[in-house]
């Protein structure tokens, strides 16, 4: 059965009181991070909320909530009762909401998705895409879509819905002004939220758009750097563009709009995207398997991570250095490049490690990258040649610093390896209820590097 209030209460008092007492003893932030009694009831509130509802995926909110919690401890002082209190009834509420899906956000996006079929399932979120021909009617599209609704996502048919604002109720004019024309026109990615009040249903949206998008922006990221085009067509259907005077890296901002349903009502809501999405003007389709293959390499994992108890330190870095990079979904090689090396050093100095940092990058880096003594050489010497050009970037305006052929996919798939197994040694601690600290991340590397443990 699903997890009680009452064992999710126990935990979180549990868990605020081993976060003071932590506070009260350490002598530093990392000190304080690394705490063994704090972070075991971390995950022991992890544990309770996922207890009975294996599939729930609150994972990304819980270590928010409970994170920002321990960062105001921190910050402020030892938490009070009533702090307490409110921080166990927030979780309650959470999970309970988040532990049956009622409400939908569903947003456009780029063209470069028209090649996928009309439903798509992935991990945590779903791609609508109706294929809409340019001359069909307008009519029929909204139909189609209607009928994809019901049929993929449980929508109520026609004459079920109870809400006031029902989605029924919409007409051409919404779709064409309200969304401007590019739902459902576009492809759609769809973002399964909680059962709550729409304000809640929007909270959750924000979550999840920085919970999934990032990785989205990173498969794509990996799908053009592995299989880079050397044709490239205009996407775009407005008669007013010419190709010939666009530039091939054109890029335009998708409309910050969202579609909101509650699939238990038929209610509709529209929202502002809080994500800013872009796309190329010029570009090919996607092929669909290989987009879908690249989301279980690299989003799977650290979705699967999230509902894990990770040590909410560790977790915020992981998270923070997926994001980082995916920020380079439109930009330069020397960008992509310069931040998965950034990214990479952060994975692998986790906990501020004393030891020289360029070379625990280049012998850290090259251990878990290769896994052979030749290959190893190899790939020290590409990772020093790229701190290199990380550090002309950052100390000397960027004098001299060059890259060559092939650099900025080789550090883009070196900060995957090292995203992989970072994770992978975090997730096998909290399986086997052992710490993640520095201490168990300096016999990560020295296994890494001495003897070529996987």
């Amino acid at each position: 059965m699903p997890a009680t209030g009452e064992s999710i209460r126990v935990a979180c008092n549990a868990y605020v009181s081993a976060l003071n007492a932590a506070r009260a003893s350490a002598v530093t932030e990392e000190a304080f991070w690394q705490d063994k009694l704090s972070n075991r009831a971390y995950r022991r509130v992890m544990e309770a909320a996922h207890e009975g509802n294996e599939e729930l995926r609150a994972g990304f909110a819980l270590f928010e909530v409970l994170g920002s919690f321990a960062s105001n401890v921190w910050a402020e002082g030892e938490a009070d009762a009533a702090a307490g209190v409110r921080l166990a009834e927030r979780v309650v509420r959470l999970v309970e909401q988040l532990s049956a899906t009622a409400w939908l956000g569903i947003t456009a996006l780029e063209n470069r998705f028209s090649g996928f079929p009309e439903y798509t399932e992935l991990d945590g979120i779903a791609i609508l895409n109706l294929n809409v021909a340019t001359d069909e009617n307008s009519r029929e599209v909204l139909a189609r879509f209607e009928r994809l609704l019901i049929a993929a996502l449980r929508f109520p048919p026609r004459g079920s819905t109870t809400a006031q604002q029902s989605y029924y109720d919409l007409d051409e004019h919404y779709f064409k002004n309200k969304t401007r024309g590019f739902i459902p026109i576009r492809p759609m990615v769809v973002l399964r939220l909680g059962s709550a009040s729409e304000l809640d249903a929007y909270n959750f949206y924000d979550w999840s758009l920085r919970s999934f998008l990032p990785l989205l922006l990173l498969c794509q990221l990996a799908y053009d750097l592995r299989r880079p085009a050397t044709v490239r067509i205009l996407r775009t259907r407005d008669p007013l563009v010419n190709a010939l005077t666009i530039d091939s890296d054109s890029l335009v901002a998708l409309p910050d709009v969202a579609l909101g349903l509650d699939t238990a009502t038929g209610a509709s809501a529209v929202w502002h995207r809080p994500f800013p999405l872009f796309e190329e003007l010029h570009g090919v389709d996607y092929k669909a398997a290989v987009l879908v293959d690249l989301w279980r390499e690299i989003a799977s994992p650290l979705i699967r991570a999230r509902e894990s108890a990770i040590p909410p330190k560790v977790m915020d870095t992981i998270e923070r250095c997926v994001r980082f990079v995916s920020d380079c979904r439109h930009r330069t090689r020397d960008d992509i490049a310069l931040h998965s090396v950034i990214a990479i050093e952060s994975l692998l100095s986790l906990f501020q490690p004393s030891e020289s940092i360029s070379e625990r990058f280049r012998t850290f880096g090259a251990a878990l990258i290769a896994k052979d003594g030749p290959r190893r050489i190899e790939a020290y010497d590409h990772l020093g040649r790229l701190y290199s050009f990380r550090s002309k970037l950052v100390h000397t305006a960027g004098r001299d610093a060059e890259l060559e052929a092939g650099d900025a996919t080789f550090a883009f798939e070196s900060f995957l390896t090292c995203l992989k197994e970072v994770l992978g040694w975090a997730v096998q601690q909290v399986e086997a209820s052992q710490p993640c600290d520095a201490a168990s991340f300096k016999a990560f590397f020295l296994e890494r590097v001495f003897s070529g443990g996987t």
